[in-house]
């Protein structure tokens, strides 16, 4: 009963840190595209 309990929790445990692995994966890519973009823009600008 108590393992089956810890089974689950730890399952949990690790389908969250993978959920929060994509978000900040996808934050990292669109820091990347909005700093690529920023840079662009800078340099076709002046």
């Amino acid at each position: 009963m108590v393992d089956d309990i810890m089974r689950k929790t730890e399952a949990a445990r690790v389908d969250l840190s993978s959920k929060e692995r994509k978000v900040e994966r996808r934050w990292w890519l669109i820091d990347g595209n909005m700093l690529y973009t920023f840079t662009y823009l800078h340099i076709t600008h002046i």
